[in-house]
């Protein structure tokens, strides 16, 4: 009798992650399509070209800061806060991106972008269930690839200044992509870690949830970046 209880309640709880994995992921689709729609609004209409053009050279710099803040803010303060205030900050995020995404269209054609779209969405599809069905502990991977997020950071920075990179994108984005391999996969295993370990608490649970599809989206648009740029083909 025993044995079959707890058999029943690993059932349950095994139903309970499969429901808190699709509210994640949920989450996640939800930030995709908002930088997805305000992305193409943006193209469409000309208004991130425009907005670019009159901040000045620096306006990228800026953008970068203000989602750097954002992250910042989101990270610290996440447990803190309203959860409707976490996701509209969420929010904000995505749609940020999706102003800075819509200067792909000048220089991709759609073709090339839908393209490594799909390939990055099966290639983040098969990096999911490696995190979630893997006996190895990732923690150690997911602690090296940070460095190497952070070294590749402040190489890409200085080299803004210094270097000329496009001489070495091809390198970088392949060097890129193997880091965001391993953080995918890893905060997916943390995503299940964390619902074992709050299995009872269902507000830590939402706010997890919240959390987790911020650094999974983090990781299938750092991916989608570095592909297209393999595999795009510039527009003249």
């Amino acid at each position: 009798m025993f044995e079959q209880n707890s058999a029943i309640q690993n059932q349950n709880q095994g139903l309970s992650l499969q429901k808190h994995a699709m509210k994640t992921f949920s989450i996640m689709g939800l930030g995709l399509l908002i930088t997805a729609v305000i992305a193409f609004f943006c193209y469409e209409s000309g208004f991130a070209l425009r907005a670019l053009l009159s901040m000045g050279s620096f306006s990228y710099l800026f953008l970068i800061l203000i989602e750097f803040g954002v992250v910042i803010a989101f990270s610290k303060n996440l447990y803190n806060m309203n959860y409707t205030s976490a996701m509209v900050l969420f929010a904000v995020y995505c749609a940020i991106t999706g102003f800075t995404f819509s200067t792909l269209g000048y220089a991709y054609d759609a073709g090339t972008i839908f393209f490594a779209f799909g390939v990055t969405a099966v290639y983040f599809g098969s990096l999911t269930m490696i995190g979630f069905t893997t006996k190895a502990d990732l923690t150690k991977l997911g602690t090296i690839c940070f460095t190497g997020l952070i070294v590749l950071i402040l190489v890409e920075v200085i080299g803004i200044f210094f270097l000329d990179l496009d001489r070495y994108i091809m390198m970088l984005s392949g060097i890129s992509i193997l880091i965001f391999t391993g953080l995918t996969a890893y905060d997916v295993q943390k995503l299940k870690n964390n619902y074992y370990r709050y299995v009872g608490d269902g507000e830590m649970l939402k706010h997890l949830a919240l959390y987790s599809a911020f650094e999974l989206y983090l990781d299938f648009i750092n991916l989608f970046l570095r592909i297209l740029t393999i595999l795009g083909n510039r527009n003249d």
